[in-house]
C-alpha cells in the first residue's frame, strides 16, 4: 500500500472541450471527518482562470496540461503532491487521512482516462468514550456521485483484549443499504443495535478495591463502511467502549459519553459501615480515585491504569467505611456520599445499570415489605366415575398449574433531590439486582418527581418483583 493515498489519471487521448460535461473531478474522503470532496478541473481552449485545464493535441499534452493546472490550483496549499510520467498524472495526498472515492469525466471524455488508486491504509486511533447502545447511533457518509448506489457497512465485536488487527477477522455483521433514490445525499445507518445482541450485563462481585466488569458486560465495537466505488474499506469506528446506557435526546444521532465518574447524582448515601461503589471509566484518562474525610482528609485512594482489556474499561473503585466516622464522605471532591447510622430498620442496597451502563448503588433506608403474588389457571374437573361409583376423596375441581412470584417494596428514607436522577434510571434500567445479587424487576411504572420547595421533604416507595418464580420450571 502506498504510503499515502495516490491516484493514477492516464490519458488515451486529448479532450473535447464544450461537451454537456467538461469537468475531470477527483473525489475524496476526509476520514477525521467523514466528509467527501472534489477536486474539479474544467476542460477549455486555453486555461484563463482557477479550475481549468486547456485542452491538448494528444494524450501526452492533454496530460502535461492537466498537471500544470493541479500544479496552480491545488500543490500550493501543501496538502498534494503532483507528478506525470508520459501521460499519466499521479495525484499524491500529504495527509495520511485522505482516501481517494473516485475520478471521472463526462460524455464522452470519460472514456478518454483510465485510472488507478493505491489508498493508504488509514490508522485510526481508538474512539473515545462510552456508545451507549440502547440508543441509536448512526454513521453517516455523503454521496458525491450519481453512481454511487450503495454502502456496505462491516462491524466487529469484541470482548476480552483489544484486537488492534481487528479488520483482518470475519466482521460479526455485514449489511448493505441501498441508495434510496437518485436525489438521496448521504447514507445514514445505526450500528448500535447490532451491538445489543452481545451485551449482557451482570453484577460483579464488588468485592476488592478495584473490580472490572463482568466478561459480556461491556464490549467494543468497530465499523468500517465503503460504497460501490470504493476499493479498501473505510474506518469509522475503532474499539469504541460500548454499553447498554442509553442516551437522551439532547446528545444528538451520535452519543457518546465522556466522563471519568459514572454516577448519575453527585449526592449519594450509605449506610456507615457499607462500602461505597463508585463506577468509572479507566480510559478516559483518570488516574486516582480518591476518598475524602469532610474536613478534607485523604482516608483511601484507589489507583487506576488503563489495561488491554475491555471488561477493565468499566471499572469499579469500592471503598469501605467500617472505620470512618464522618457524616459524610467525598470522592475525587465532587461526588459526596452521606454516612448514614440506621438503627431501626434493616436496609437494601440496589444495583442498576444507568444511562452510562455502569451499575450504581442505590440504599433503601426505611421500611421493607414482601408479598407474593400466586397466579392458579387451567382448572378443571378431576373426578370420575367406576362401577357406579365415586372417589369423594378427590379434588372435583383441580388446577392445572399453580406458580407465584415474591414482590418487595422498598422506601427510601429522605433523599436529595439531586438523586431524583438515580430514581429515573432505575425505572428506566433492564438490569436491576439486589446485593446478594438475586436479579430483580422494577414494577413500579412512575413516579412524580419531588423538589424541596413544594415537598419539602422527599422520599420515594418503589416495588420490585423478583426475576425469577417461587416454583423452579427452567
Amino acid at each position: 500500500m502506498a504510503t499515502f493515498s495516490e491516484i493514477d489519471i492516464t490519458f488515451l487521448d486529448s479532450f473535447e472541450v464544450n461537451t454537456a460535461t467538461n469537468v475531470l473531478n477527483i473525489g475524496y474522503t476526509n476520514n477525521q471527518t467523514g466528509i467527501s470532496f472534489l477536486i474539479n478541473e474544467t476542460i477549455v481552449t486555453t486555461r484563463s482562470q482557477t479550475g481549468e485545464f486547456s485542452v491538448g493535441t494528444d494524450a501526452a499534452t492533454q496530460a502535461q496540461f492537466y498537471k500544470d493546472a493541479l500544479d496552480l490550483d491545488i500543490v500550493p496549499s501543501g496538502d498534494w503532491e503532483v507528478s506525470i510520467s508520459g501521460a499519466t498524472v499521479t495525484v499524491k495526498s500529504t495527509l495520511d487521512f485522505i482516501q481517494f472515492q473516485i475520478a471521472a469525466a463526462g460524455f464522452p471524455n470519460n472514456t478518454r482516462i483510465t485510472t488507478v488508486f493505491r489508498n493508504h491504509t488509514i490508522p485510526i486511533q481508538r474512539t473515545g468514550g462510552i456508545l451507549p447502545a440502547r440508543s441509536n447511533y448512526y454513521i453517516n457518509r455523503d454521496i458525491n456521485d450519481a453512481a454511487i448506489t450503495q454502502q456496505i457497512v462491516k462491524i466487529w465485536v469484541e470482548s476480552g483484549e483489544f484486537n488492534n488487527n481487528y479488520a483482518q477477522t470475519t466482521p460479526n455483521y455485514r449489511a448493505t443499504q441501498l441508495r434510496p433514490s437518485s436525489n438521496w445525499d448521504s447514507f445514514d445507518f445505526a450500528v448500535s443495535q447490532y451491538a445489543r445482541d452481545f451485551i449482557n450485563p451482570t453484577l460483579p462481585d464488588l468485592s476488592v478495591n478495584l473490580e472490572p466488569s463482568n466478561e459480556g458486560s461491556v464490549i467494543a465495537m468497530s465499523v468500517s463502511t465503503r460504497n460501490n466505488l470504493q476499493a479498501p474499506d473505510q474506518p469509522v469506528l475503532n474499539q469504541v467502549i460500548t454499553t447498554l446506557g442509553y442516551s437522551g435526546y439532547n446528545l444528538g444521532a451520535k452519543p457518546i459519553y465522556n466522563k471519568d465518574i459514572l454516577l448519575c447524582s453527585t449526592m449519594n448515601q450509605v449506610k456507615k459501615g457499607e462500602k461505597i461503589v463508585v463506577p468509572i471509566f479507566t480510559l478516559g484518562g483518570l488516574s486516582q480515585v480518591v476518598l475524602k474525610g469532610s474536613d478534607g482528609t485523604i482516608i483511601d485512594t484507589v489507583n487506576v491504569t488503563a489495561t488491554n482489556f475491555i471488561e477493565d474499561a468499566i471499572s469499579y473503585a469500592v471503598f469501605y467505611t467500617d472505620n470512618i466516622d464522618d457524616e459524610y464522605v467525598t470522592v475525587n471532591d465532587q461526588y459526596r456520599f452521606e454516612l448514614i447510622n440506621e438503627c431501626k430498620y434493616d436496609t437494601e442496597v440496589v444495583y442498576f445499570l444507568n444511562r452510562y451502563g455502569a451499575f450504581e448503588g442505590l440504599t433503601f433506608f426505611k421500611t421493607q415489605k414482601e408479598s407474593i403474588k400466586v397466579e392458579r389457571f387451567g382448572a378443571f374437573k378431576n373426578n370420575y366415575v367406576e362401577g357406579g361409583v365415586y372417589s369423594n376423596k378427590r379434588h372435583l375441581y383441580r388446577n392445572g398449574g399453580v406458580q407465584g412470584r415474591e414482590t418487595l417494596r422498598l422506601s427510601s428514607g429522605y433523599v436529595s433531590e439531586a438523586q431524583n436522577a438515580q430514581f429515573e434510571d432505575l425505572l428506566l434500567s433492564d438490569y436491576v439486582f439486589l446485593s446478594d445479587n438475586s436479579p430483580i424487576n422494577v414494577d413500579t411504572n412512575s413516579i412524580e418527581k419531588k423538589t424541596r420547595i413544594v415537598d419539602k421533604l422527599i422520599s420515594y416507595d418503589i416495588s420490585f418483583k423478583m426475576s425469577s418464580d417461587l416454583i423452579q420450571t427452567v
